[in-house]
């Protein structure tokens, strides 16, 4: 209507776009489900729980293998005495320790002999792989980008 006229100046009338529903309101499902039975998708907790237990898994095992290969050293039966041993577990760092199965002029190298580890391999260990199934387990959020606090929302749908 406009001032000084008192009719309208086009009859109202239904917009001219027609939806399949009468509001124009979606649920916002990441995760959506044509399933006929599941009423709702699989929880993004359920998808990477897989990938997370393998992730999980490898970064305890280097840590046992860390744990594993801390330095160990050996010395013939009888060479020291109990005392000489207890010393040697239990020292400070950059301890001086007096050895009673020790000569003066004796190399300690030759009593007491480092034992030699297994290295670490860093392929047994490397977790991209999982960061990366962790990634596809939600391909349609995801989009194969990388997702960080700074990420619009816009860009994860």
């Amino acid at each position: 209507m406009i001032d000084g006229y008192d009719d309208f100046l086009e009859e109202p009338a239904a917009p001219k776009v027609k939806l399949s529903r009468f509001f124009p309101i979606y649920a916002y499902a990441p995760n959506m489900s044509d399933h006929d039975e599941k009423l709702f998708p699989e929880s993004d907790v359920s998808l990477i729980r897989n990938p997370q237990i393998e992730y999980n898994k490898k970064r305890e095992s280097a840590k046992q293998h860390r744990i594993a290969n801390r330095p160990l050293y050996a010395t013939p039966a009888g060479a020291m005495g109990e005392k000489d041993v207890e010393s040697l577990a239990g020292y400070a760092a950059h301890s001086v320790i007096p050895l009673a199965g020790l000569k003066e002029g004796d190399d300690v190298g030759k009593l007491l002999q480092g034992v030699k580890k297994v290295a670490m391999e860093a392929e047994l260990y490397e977790t991209q792989s999982n960061i990366q199934d962790t990634m596809l387990a939600r391909p349609r959020t995801m989009k194969g980008s990388t997702i960080n606090a700074a990420t619009p929302l816009s860009k994860l749908t």
